[in-house]
């Protein structure tokens, strides 16, 4: 996923899934929108943050991922 930021053109934030890892990756202008929620038991991400909300009602602390940032979860 690291290569990505340098390998892809254009603008982009992307979603990987497989069945031991979570990964996003959002391109160096941050073009496109992603917010993120993490937590000890859980990752949501959603293009907006209403849809995060939607889930958890609680009080939460959700941020946009920075241009060029890259993470990965392990399950």
């Amino acid at each position: 996923m690291e290569r990505s930021i340098d390998e892809l053109d254009g603008v982009f934030t992307y979603v990987v899934a497989t069945s031991g890892q979570l990964g996003m990756a959002k391109d160096v202008m941050a073009a496109k929108p992603m917010v993120l929620y993490e937590s000890e038991e859980f990752v949501a991400l959603a293009s907006e943050e209403v849809a995060i909300r939607s889930i958890f009602p609680h009080e939460i602390d959700t941020y946009d991922p920075y241009e060029g940032e890259v993470k990965v979860w392990q399950s």
